[in-house]
């Protein structure tokens, strides 16, 4: 009963999410480079996005922060933290391979495949959900990058204030919480597997998805930091 309840508010949230998606031209026409744009649809997805991205971030930083059960048990909160992204991975993922080209949808959909395995695990044998919890506080970094692509949009040059304290905001959000914060959660994960509830395949699955997701993750970081040091040092030779 609680699966189909689960299934059922999870196709609400999508429904909704594609509301906002069709609906949010209300406020970005206000937006004199939206109206002009050719890329509409993309526009509304990082809408959609940026809402998603602030929900799932601040909500899994909350959880952790004030989590009382053991990182091994699966809560109401994380269950409401789950129904969340699967909805929004689904629409996200639908939108980047059947209405949206994207250059990197590869990465998008390797990304998003990842995620909506590791929640649907979880969810299914109810174990380890704090971890997954503590990883999906990675997406509070994705909020500035939305925010730095509202900015390009918008025609802000790279060297403009706004945008450097954006990309650098992006830049230490993406250190803490994806490069030093993930591998530290897996440490914890190791050190702390219980084989008593359950065997070693579980546990080399889990360690073969990390690996996936932070490879991934360096990669993102690698071309965000390159781009980074050279805003900066336009932003430089433009001061002088």
């Amino acid at each position: 009963m609680l699966f189909f309840i689960d299934i059922i508010l999870i196709t609400l949230n999508i429904f909704i999410l594609f509301v906002i998606h069709n609906k949010c031209h209300i406020i970005l026409d206000c937006n004199k480079y939206y109206l002009v744009s050719l890329e509409k649809q993309m526009w509304q997805n990082y809408v959609v996005s940026f809402i998603s991205n602030t929900i799932i971030g601040i909500s899994s930083t909350i959880n952790i922060l004030t989590r009382t059960h053991n990182l091994n048990e699966i809560t109401q909160f994380d269950k409401c933290i789950y129904i969340y992204c699967i909805s929004y991975f689904m629409y996200d993922t639908y939108l980047i391979n059947f209405k949206i080209k994207y250059n990197n949808a590869m990465e998008y959909n390797l990304h998003h495949a990842i995620v909506l395995y590791a929640i649907i695990y979880t969810i299914i044998y109810n174990i380890y959900s704090g971890y997954l919890v503590w990883f999906l506080t990675t997406e509070l970094s994705s909020i500035f990058l939305n925010i730095k692509w509202f900015l390009y949009k918008s025609n802000y040059s790279n060297n403009s204030r706004e945008y450097i304290i954006t990309y650098t905001l992006l830049c230490f959000t993406y250190t803490i919480f994806r490069i030093i914060q993930l591998p530290y959660a897996e440490y914890k994960f190791i050190i702390n597997y219980d084989k008593s509830i359950n065997n070693l395949l579980y546990f080399y699955k889990q360690i073969t998805i990390f690996s996936l997701m932070y490879g991934l993750n360096l990669y993102w970081y690698y071309i965000i930091i390159k781009k980074f040091i050279k805003n900066i040092y336009n932003y430089k030779l433009l001061k002088r």
